[in-house]
């Protein structure tokens, strides 16, 4: 499993921005019956104890989105696979020729024709998926700057992460709001009730944009990534 690096931007909008967001029902249903402290020492621990939480709470939304992410490709094949097929029309003829040719001079790897591909399409996908693994972790090494394929890959990371976790962003909201409807009705107070209609709110929230939003945001981050990524790759290959 990979580390945390929370000063890495990729990190922070991947892994770290759905942590809070799965969590924020747990974080709703706190500040709703706990105020929060009137010294400076006791809010920086509460802080520092929501930071350990989120930390530790971003290796399974992990997890949960790259499971989510093998089990979505298992079928149709990636998106970064898929666009370099000879029938896919994402990329011109032309375009996908420059490519191959450039990953063969890359990576000394032949790609089969298009009437090769359409015999054994298995076979193809799965050279285009080790190339890919390649591909990514060379753009890693060259690419220093922020870029927009840095940018998109940061962008499907956290739409996958966040799809992947979207069950459990569901049932900690429901969770939480039934543990802040019965605080309520034992201590009432405008504070409490405020709480559980915000996670009454998430609740819907999570369900319309977790099984009917995301799924189209995920699509489309997934292939925006894929294309500034092979497009990122074709120009460091020219260059070299």
């Amino acid at each position: 499993m990979e580390g945390l690096n929370i000063f890495d931007p990729y990190e922070i909008r991947a892994r770290i921005f759905p942590s809070i967001l799965v969590l924020s029902p747990v974080l709703i249903l706190f500040f709703s019956i706990i105020s929060l402290s009137d010294t400076i020492w006791k809010i920086l621990v509460e802080l520092g104890i929501f930071f350990v939480l989120i930390y530790g709470f971003s290796y399974p939304v992990r997890m949960l989105g790259v499971q989510f992410q093998n089990e979505k490709w298992k079928i149709s094949g990636a998106p970064s696979t898929i666009i370099l097929r000879g029938d896919d029309p994402t990329f011109s003829q032309e375009l996908k020729q420059q490519l191959y040719i450039a990953i063969t001079k890359k990576y000394s790897i032949d790609i089969p024709r298009n009437d090769e591909q359409r015999k054994t399409p298995n076979h193809f996908d799965k050279i285009i998926d080790d190339i890919f693994l390649r591909v990514r972790s060379d753009l890693r090494k060259m690419d220093k700057d922020k870029n927009l394929w840095s940018s998109h890959n940061a962008e499907y990371g956290f739409a996958r992460n966040l799809i992947g976790s979207r069950a459990v962003l569901l049932i900690l909201t429901i969770i939480c709001t039934f543990i802040g409807l019965i605080i309520f009705l034992v201590d009432s107070s405008s504070v409490r009730l405020f709480g559980v209609c915000i996670n009454s709110a998430v609740c819907l929230i999570s369900i319309i944009g977790g099984w009917y939003l995301l799924p189209i945001f995920f699509d489309y981050t997934s292939y925006e990534y894929a294309k500034s990524a092979w497009m990122a790759f074709l120009s460091f290959s020219t260059k070299e």
